[in-house]
């Protein structure tokens, strides 16, 4: 939907569309390096040497929120066209023409038929029990000097000369609006009560 967006903002002769389309390429970058980053720490390294004893599965605070979003993108991607074009979207911009079609049905009966071959993969797989090893790459075994962390999976992006002083300000918390605004309002507070305290001995003195 960006790309399209972007080509058509070309189309109509907007001078600044290659702009956009190099800011969309690299945010998609970006975001593939983070998904490169998940699947590394997750799948590809070796187990952290941490007690992972006390590790337990999350309450249902935490599961809900995520429940009720993925909620949310299956109706809004089943049905599309009943709820969320057709009351929100199409009242909004009455002009507008569709330049595709979306078959949610279509989509939606691919899914299903997906998953099911997936859970008779996985229990095709399970038949004859569970084997546990140590994670190797190539035939060899991970030794911990050659362990890369998630983290510093992707860490060369923060030592680009145009992002370098944003990463630094961003460790210093110069953009957290919560240290920031905390600070404010301790200088606020701090001023008040130097004033009261003046005012305060003014009274004594009189």
């Amino acid at each position: 939907m960006v790309y399209q967006g972007v080509i058509e903002l070309g189309k109509q002769g907007d001078k600044l569309w290659i702009i956009w389309l190099v800011a969309a390429m690299f945010g998609s970058a970006l975001t593939l390096a983070s998904f490169m980053k998940l699947i590394h720490a997750v799948f590809l390294g070796s187990p952290a040497d941490s007690d992972r004893s006390k590790t337990k599965e999350v309450s249902a605070w935490m599961w809900l929120p995520m429940l009720v979003l993925a909620a949310f993108c299956v109706v809004f991607g089943i049905f599309a066209y009943a709820f969320p074009l057709k009351k929100l979207i199409l009242p909004a911009v009455p002009g507008v023409s569709f330049v595709g079609f979306w078959s949610p049905g279509l989509a939606t009966i691919l899914l299903i038929v997906g998953v099911v071959i997936g859970v008779v993969i996985y229990l095709v797989g399970n038949i004859k029990g569970e084997r546990e090893d140590i994670s190797f790459v190539g035939g060899e075994v991970i030794q911990p000097e050659m362990r890369v962390s998630g983290v510093d999976f992707y860490r060369t992006v923060e030592d680009f000369r145009c992002f370098k002083t944003f990463y630094r300000g961003a460790e210093r918390k110069l953009f957290d609006i919560y240290d920031l605004s905390r600070a404010i309002l301790l200088h606020r507070s701090q001023e008040k009560s130097s004033e009261s305290k003046r005012s305060l001995g003014a009274r004594n003195k009189r």
